[in-house]
């Protein structure tokens, strides 16, 4: 509580000292000190959050109720709302009636997509895996709630070895020493460290396949647009990801970008991805790709962070 209340002093005492024109917020609980440091200078107050912030995973009893009373009391003094997603933008038009919100989607820069050395073959070189093999990857924060621990169990199990996984990014400690262990044991899983951004694509496009699945089922994640997706079809690779992720399911299905799947079939799934032709997939990718760059989505903040001419 101590460390709270003066992580509030200092937002304040700054705020005063900078005197922004805007102030963005990008969760729910800190709304309230950050509607109170920009009346203090008379700033606009920007709610950015990057989840559909009441309908989070694991969010629930006293807490949630808190945060929807926090939300719904102070939404409306935001002059403007920026989400991740189409499904949450059109979740907080019909909660909250807003009209003032925009997307901006978790899309990686130009820069970071370069198709430089983007064909190479550095996974199989880096594990040994051979040619006639299937890589699925899977990149970004390991977790149970992001289906680390369930993949780890699917490919443990496949009897054929020419189905590798790589794991790709980083997490607690304990689920890196999971991922580890099972590297140990079997010679069909890999564990690669995070990788600079710039490296990214050249990494995620020497796999075959790139996969999503979860067994969560928050709002927030049914309504999931991760930037790993993106990173997926900058890399020209179809995805799997599982139903109860329904904005990313619809995505794939509507776009033919690869699978969508039950949880209890993505064994099976997985099989049938191996003996299709992914390259019939790679230029519906590419072109479903062209446009999720962040040069494009920022141009929002153009006209949201606008200068304000008359602040009185």
């Amino acid at each position: 509580m101590l460390s709270l209340v003066q992580y509030g002093v200092f937002v304040i005492k700054t705020t005063y000292k900078l005197k922004p024109t805007h102030i963005s917020c990008h969760n729910v609980i800190l709304l309230p000190l950050v509607w109170l440091s920009s009346r203090i200078v008379r700033a606009e107050l920007i709610y950015v959050p990057h989840e559909l912030e009441t309908e989070r995973t694991h969010l629930s009893g006293l807490q949630k109720k808190l945060e929807k009373i926090i939300e719904k009391k102070f939404i409306y003094s935001c002059s403007q709302v920026i989400v991740v997603c189409e499904p949450i933008l059109k979740w907080y038009k019909e909660e909250y009636k807003l009209s003032n919100i925009y997307v901006v989607r978790n899309v990686p820069k130009k820069s970071d997509i370069k198709r430089n050395n983007i064909h190479n073959d550095i996974l199989r070189e880096t594990f040994d895996i051979p040619h006639d093999s299937q890589i699925v990857i899977y990149q970004g924060i390991f977790g149970s709630a992001r289906g680390t621990s369930d993949l780890l169990d699917i490919f443990s199990s496949f009897e054929d070895d020419n189905i590798h996984l790589v794991l790709m990014g980083m997490g607690e400690a304990t689920i890196i020493e999971e991922i580890k262990k099972f590297e140990e044991e079997c010679v069909n899983i890999h564990y690669q460290p995070a990788v600079n951004m710039q490296d990214i694509i050249s990494y995620t496009s020497s796999a075959d396949i790139g996969i999503f699945i979860t067994k969560m089922d928050s709002l927030s994640y049914r309504f999931s647009l991760p930037n790993k997706f993106f990173e997926y079809m900058h890399s020209g690779i179809p995805v799997i990801v599982s139903e109860n992720l329904e904005y990313l399911s619809e995505l794939v299905k509507e776009n033919n970008l690869g699978w969508v799947t039950s949880l209890n079939k993505i064994k099976n799934t997985i099989l049938t991805a191996k003996s299709s032709n992914k390259r019939l997939y790679q230029q519906r990718i590419l072109d479903f790709a062209e446009d999720a760059v962040w040069e494009k989505d920022a141009e929002i903040f153009k006209h949201v962070y606008k200068k304000t001419k008359n602040r009185t």
